[in-house]
């Protein structure tokens, strides 16, 4: 944690060294290859202060010690994307869970657009919060794909579908009541734990509902 900390504190961060520390820290896989893929500065700092303030963090058991990388520029030569799963040699239920995160791969890259356009912090921090979501969905997914099963407590489409139909008839109110604000957030959740995610336009109508 330490040595998170330090590289934060220092005045010229090399991205290279940062993602040396994430991946010996940090069990988020897809979040890991997301980041050495796009080379993306602010989301990297965004991940390290977060796993700053871990008591007692550990190092991640699966990480293989490796000569810090530099300059973005070599992080090019060495980074292998390291899913090689075809589509084709998944069932079909797992294709399905694999087209989803192809479309959210796609939609954060717009959304990483939008981050660095945007002229203000508040507005930044809002397209930071939406990747963060869309990430931990990916996540999810894959980790379906990568055991195989899906969660046995994975609520049923229809379920899911009431959720989300539920938010929309609740964003279309002036007012909501406390309870109301409640269950929105509550069926929120059976979205995101499904490895679903809301669209961009439903994400915007939330945030300025204050969820």
């Amino acid at each position: 944690m330490e040595e998170i900390k330090h590289w934060l504190s220092s005045e010229s961060p090399d991205f290279g060294q940062g993602l040396n520390l994430l991946e010996k820290y940090s069990r988020n896989r897809s979040i890991v290859a997301f980041i050495r893929r796009r080379k993306e500065m602010q989301f990297l700092v965004y991940e390290l202060t977060k796993l700053s303030k871990i008591p007692a963090l550990k190092v991640n058991p699966h990480w293989r010690s490796t000569t810090p990388i530099s300059a973005a520029v070599e992080v090019k030569k060495v980074v292998i994307d390291d899913r090689k799963i075809k589509r084709e040699d998944l069932a079909p239920a797992f294709q399905e869970v694999y087209d989803k995160n192809v479309a959210d791969y796609k939609e954060l890259r717009i959304l990483h657009e939008k981050m660095k356009q945007a002229n203000s912090d508040a507005g930044r921090a809002e397209f930071r919060e939406r990747i963060v979501k869309i990430n931990e969905a990916i996540k999810t997914r894959w980790h379906i794909i990568d055991t195989g099963e899906f969660p046995e407590d994975k609520p049923p489409q229809a379920n899911i579908n009431s959720a989300r139909a539920y938010i929309s008839k609740m964003l279309r109110k002036k007012e909501l009541t406390k309870d109301q604000r409640e269950l929105v957030k509550q069926k929120y959740d059976i979205i995101i734990t499904a490895g679903e995610t809301l669209k961009e336009e439903t994400l915007v109508k939330l945030k300025e509902a204050g969820f």
